[in-house]
């Protein structure tokens, strides 16, 4: 592996404030979410520019008040010497463990002076409708840009009181000497032990980092969360110890209820130690006191398989307290704490096969789409047809969903509406998130969509009991590998590895759905026809590879709410910029906004171009992607699948405003969110399994590769199985089963690359074939180079330069103990290279003695040329150099850069990466000036290429992605995602090519 991409992750020496300090940045933690609905639970990651510290967990246990923002957390951190102090910072919200919401910063401490830094950690800002993007936070009501200079930071006065971000929510006062015994606080605090390294080489000193938790009630130190009592008599949430099956400690109602009476906790509190393995669950408070009083009330939970609801226990002595009654599976907790013998929870029914597929089938001419209007019915059957039934190619899918087999028909606005009716959605071409009315005014972020079909209506109660009946959308019967994946969109279907995000079993999904208080309920009742809410992206995904069907993509969601490229305002304006709104077009917080309405209610009035219902209003809807700002570019039938920080999900809800009805508002939160207000509806495609819509035929992008993306780009691959479309590009294996392919160079025909691990030279035609050693044996060959005629490269463990003719031949060297080789570069004379003994080195192309153009260098790297100097950069000396190919005094032309590693040169620019987990690609002027940033936040940019009009480089992190940038600046494009360990980069005309490390391939893009 390369040197550069074994860099460790540093970190940060932090501790709280001492007594008495005058350097120290205060870090307020506020959110508007509901604690422990929505969120039970913050992680705090903090870096600094040489450690790391280990991620920090506090739970939560406080509410909020009507939606006000509460303060969750307060840090204080301080240098461990008395010096500045760069540091980024990220919260994120959990619930269950899963992220649910999160925020960045990057800030300073500076000698002497007291500083504040406000992080919000919500879906919105100043009201719930407006949400920040990802490069902001929201402060005081406003979204702010997260990289916050030093300078536009508030100072801190040590005793005043913390800014909330809304005047009407609580704050706290403390007394600014950095320790929790010391201040004035208005709730519990939770002391973090830390140590402050001394630098002396003594033992490390004990050092606070102070955390303010309102509300929480427990004092952290031994590993757990001490139980306290919850307030008077016992009442209240409060905290309990050691979940000894091993899962995180959880809160539990208050206990006893005092000695003389009062309440035992109530609400829904939790309980540790599940004993059948099951996570941890709730449970209500317990005895109500020695002589009397109530056990805890509300619906809670008990555990041991398998688990289920209980009311709290009864009084324990005296004259007992009574249980409020929780409602158990199947029966009632009776008076007292004793379980009815419940009743028998039907088995559901039998599922029906979906219908039967008629063999070949007739295609019907099929109906219409009329312009702006409802589209007429199509045919019923197409070709062959598909799993679960068959294709229609008219107005409405001739398909069958499972989840209506024997479902009657009680949707709409009469109630007698097919709850599982798709409808066409043309193909077309529109602006993402554009009206053209502020915030939503530019257009320059166009996408294509090919024909799709989308459900009328969102996913109803009725449709998801039968799903539950299945016993789908469990880890006991998860989605296939691959399901439900948008047939153009390579990677789109369902992962394994989400399995563990899904309930155990059904009755563990109906537990769920039963605590989040929404539209679900256990039998079949009045609900049947809303839709159910509390999904996370995950059931929703998991219902719609089910029925047959898929999560719309973010950009088809859009474009059916836009009613395509006449860019609606709300989905019904017609004209296109009306803003007429009122409780006829949507279920949302006009006239009233307590709860959902059946799906369709609204219709046709609030009905969307193509006949959709409640595209605005009722329950949020889920949609595939990963919240991307700005957004992927350019977009064919696109959908961003890089892990961010958040899934996107549209449509305003009941509780909403009108202004997040708009077709162009979007959100972002964690996948595994669930809520009241959050449900989805599902998307269908044209073509059975495996097929794509292409110009008016059902094509298999896979293997027919003229098809590519808009059906105009052509997959040029040998063989073409290798050839796969991605974002209307052509992504091509060419090669595969390599031992470590590290650094990759081009010229006209052919790709060429080193194998650290396997000792090889290797070389494949830029168009596809088999690959060719060109040499075997060599000591892990680091870089590479090639001319017309020759191939140049460095071994790392041999000491030596070695070159081959590009058709093959016998490997000469040209110069030996070299003390581990690293860059290398050539031009129209000479061969360059970097050693890691600290030397910069040239050799006549053609052999002779080597030459030092610069000694004393700090782990020079990699190395580029032009017509007059030789650039390189030292990765342990922070700097950019260069020198003239003659030789002469080395200039430095960058310094204080962080772990500089691969550079590029072009006629008036070097470029090169800075490799870390937020790293920055950079450029300077030959001659010398002040560097730009191209790119920042990178996940440890690893190796770069140029050409006259953009510089390309891999993202080696998890993230695994191949970017490009304009060389004079602008917004950075993903070009591919999911790769494995990108590492080395070329480009030449048309295409891109890169090597994945880990991934054992080298692969090509086109056009790049």
């Amino acid at each position: 592996m390369r040197r550069a991409l074994w860099i460790p992750l540093c970190g940060l020496a932090l501790a709280c404030s001492s007594q008495g300090s005058n350097t120290e940045m205060k870090v307020a933690v506020w959110s508007d979410l509901v604690v422990p609905t929505e969120i039970d639970s913050v992680r705090v990651e903090i870096k600094g520019s040489t450690e790391t510290r280990p991620p920090l967990s506090f739970p939560l246990t406080a509410g909020n008040d009507n939606g006000k923002p509460k303060l969750l957390l307060q840090l204080s951190l301080v240098p461990a010497n008395e010096q500045d102090l760069a540091f980024d910072i990220k919260v994120t919200g959990l619930l269950q463990g899963n992220p649910v919401v999160s925020q960045e910063a990057s800030s300073s401490c500076i000698v002497g002076e007291r500083r504040l830094l406000t992080l919000f950690l919500g879906r919105a800002c100043r009201d719930r409708e407006k949400a920040c993007e990802t490069e902001s936070t929201c402060s005081a009501g406003d979204c702010r840009d997260i990289a916050i200079s030093p300078g536009g930071l508030p100072p801190y006065t040590p005793g005043e009181s913390l800014p909330p971000p809304d005047a009407s929510a609580n704050s706290l006062n403390d007394s600014g000497s950095g320790d929790s015994r010391g201040g004035s606080i208005e709730a519990g605090a939770v002391d973090v032990s830390a140590e402050r390294p001394q630098s002396d080489g003594a033992a490390d000193k004990p050092a606070d980092v102070s955390v303010f938790a309102p509300e929480s009630g427990v004092e952290a130190g031994d590993g757990g969360q001490d139980a306290v009592t919850g307030g008077t008599s016992g009442s209240g949430d409060a905290g309990v110890p050691d979940a000894s099956d091993g899962q995180p400690d959880v809160p539990i109602g208050g206990t006893d209820g005092g000695a003389t009476g009062g309440s035992g906790g109530s609400g829904d509190a939790r309980v540790p130690d599940a004993p059948d393995g099951q996570p941890d669950v709730p449970i209500g408070g317990t005895d109500g006191g020695a002589t009397g009083g109530s056990g805890g009330s509300g619906d809670a939970k008990v555990p041991d398989a398998p688990d289920v609801p209980i009311g709290g226990a009864g009084g324990a002595g005296g004259t007992g307290g009574t249980a409020a009654g929780g409602t158990a599976t199947g029966g009632s907790i009776a008076t007292g704490g004793t379980t009815t013998a419940g009743g028998t929870t039907a088995s559901g029914g039998t599922t029906s096969a979906g219908g039967t597929t008629t063999a070949g089938g007739t295609t019907t001419s099929g109906g219409t789409t009329s312009s702006g209007g409802t589209p007429t019915t199509g045919g019923t059957t197409a070709s062959g047809g598909s799993s679960g039934g068959t294709y229609g190619q008219g107005g409405t899918w001739g398909g069958t969903a499972p989840s209506c087999s024997g479902l009657t028909a009680t949707c709409g606005p009469s109630g007698t509406g097919d709850c599982c009716a798709s409808l066409l959605v043309p193909n077309g071409t529109f602006d993402r998130s554009y009206d053209g009315v502020s915030p939503y005014t530019d257009p320059n972020y166009p996408a294509t969509v090919d024909d799709f079909y989308l459900d009328k209506y969102e996913i109803t109660v009725g449709r998801f009991r039968t799903f539950v009946n299945a016993g789908m959308g469990t880890q006991s019967k998860p989605p296939t590998a691959g399901a439900g994946a948008h047939p153009g969109i390579t990677g789109s279907g369902w992962d394994s590895t989400w399995n563990a995000n899904l309930p155990a079993d059904p009755n563990s999904l109906k537990v769920v759905m039963d605590g989040c208080g929404g539209t679900w309920t256990d039998t079949a009742g009045s609900n049947e026809s809303k839709p159910v809410s509390c999904l996370d992206w995950y059931r929703a995904f998991a219902f719609c590879a089910w029925d047959g069907a898929r999560l719309p993509t973010e950009v088809e969601w859009n474009y059916a709410a836009s009613g395509g490229s006449e860019q609606r305002y709300y989905p019904w304006s017609n004209p296109p910029t009306s803003t007429t709104v009122d409780d006829s077009y949507a279920v949302y917080c006009g006239n009233s906004c307590s709860s959902t309405q059946n799906v369709g209610s609204k219709s046709p009035t609030g009905d969307g171009k193509w006949g959709q219902s409640d595209l605005a209003g009722n329950v949020y809807e889920w949609t595939l992607d990963w919240y991307a700002s700005p957004y992927l570019t350019p977009c064919n039938n696109c959908a961003d699948l890089t892990a961010a920080s958040g899934r996107v999900f549209r449509g305003g809800d009941f509780s909403g405003s009108a202004s997040g009805l708009r077709s162009a508002s979007r959100s972002v939160v964690g996948p595994g969110f669930h809520g009241v207000n959050f449900g989805s509806r599902c998307a269908r495609d044209i073509c059975s399994s495996g097929l794509s819509w292409c110009s008016g035929a059902c094509v298999d992008k896979q293997t027919n590769n003229s098809n590519c993306g808009g059906c105009g780009i052509a997959c040029s691959a040998n063989p073409p199985s290798t050839a796969l479309c991605t974002a209307g590009r052509c992504l091509v294996t060419l090669a595969s089963g390599q031992e470590y392919p590290a650094i990759v160079a081009v010229d006209a025909t052919t790709v060429y690359w080193t194998n650290n691990s396997g000792g090889t030279v290797m070389k494949v035609p830029t168009g596809g074939g088999t690959p060719t050693t060109l040499a075997s044996g060599q000591g892990y060959p680091y870089d590479i180079a090639v001319d017309a005629t020759t191939v140049y490269w460095t071994n790392n463990s041999g000491g030596t330069v070695m070159k081959v003719p590009t058709g093959g031949g016998t490997p000469t060297a040209l110069a030996s103990g070299q003390n581990a080789g690293y860059g290398i570069a050539v031009d129209a004379t000479s061969v360059y290279w970097t050693t890691s003994g600290g030397t910069v080195m040239k050799v006549p192309m053609d052999g002779g003695t080597p030459t030092t153009l610069a000694s004393g260098q700090n782990a020079p790297n990699y190395i580029a040329v032009d017509a007059t100097s030789v650039y390189w950069t030292n990765q342990n000396g922070n700097t950019v150099m260069k020198v003239p190919t003659g030789g002469g005094t080395p200039t430095t032309l960058a310094s204080g850069q962080n772990a500089p590693n691969d550079i590029a040169v072009d006629a008036t620019s070097v470029y090169w990466t800075n490799y870390g987990s937020s790293g920055t690609v950079m450029k300077v002027p030959t001659g010398g000036g002040t560097p730009t940033t191209l790119a920042s936040g990178q996940s440890y940019p690893a190796n770069i290429a140029v050409d006259t009009t953009s510089v390309y480089w891999t993202s080696y992190g998890s993230s695994g992605t191949v970017m490009k940038v304009p060389t004079g600046g602008g917004t950075p494009i993903t070009l591919a995602s999911g790769q494995s360990g990108a590492c080395g980069i070329a480009a030449d005309a048309t295409s891109v090519y890169w090597t994945n490390y880990d991934g054992s391939t080298v692969m090509k893009l086109t056009p790049k």
